[in-house]
């Protein structure tokens, strides 16, 4: 039979050898919930940390986010490591244990009907049900504000019009005000 599916010729790993020429990133510990921003075309991924650190990643074409060397910025273990340190990509944003514990990754806003959130990315914590904007312009230090919390935050939703949804495990979908 024909091809399942074909690799886009872009694609960085196509063809090394060595190389799946499938992958487009790697160094990702437990990716969850990618979103396309639909103004930039960026892809936007919230990574799940494993002893401290949550992290925000624009995921680029042949981007190295360095797990398992580094957990966001911080070192890891860097046991079978063989690159040097500024072959890795960092997170856009990071946090640390004391503000949650499984990040959720969500969208860029795009919608009318809440102007001040214009641009910014909307993500959360499982654990602590925070839900933050995210200010990050590709130059500055990124500003993070609370701007609601949430039982059980599992995801996020997109309507045609660029809204955002939140869903919740306890049985909920809710928008922003």
């Amino acid at each position: 039979p024909a091809d399942t599916y074909d690799i886009p010729l872009d694609n960085p790993n196509f063809p090394q050898p060595g190389a799946r020429p499938e992958t487009w990133a790697m160094g990702l510990r437990n990716p969850f919930r990618f979103s396309f921003d639909r103004a930039g075309g960026d892809l936007w991924l919230g990574d799940v940390g494993q002893g401290s650190i949550e992290e925000i990643d624009i995921i680029v074409a042949g981007g190295n986010y360095g797990w398992r060397g580094f957990e966001g910025t911080l070192d890891f273990d860097a046991s079978a490591n063989t690159l040097p340190n500024s072959e890795f990509t960092p997170p856009v944003y990071e946090y640390d244990h004391s503000l949650g514990i499984a990040v959720i990754g969500g969208y860029v806003y795009r919608g009318n009907a809440l102007p001040g959130l214009q641009g910014r990315y909307l993500y959360a914590d499982f654990g602590s049900g925070t839900v933050w904007a995210l200010d990050y312009d590709g130059v500055n230090m990124p500003a993070n504000e609370v701007i609601a919390t949430a039982n059980s935050p599992a995801s996020f939703g997109e309507d045609n019009q660029g809204e955002i949804y939140l869903i919740s495990l306890n049985g909920g979908i809710f928008g922003f005000d």
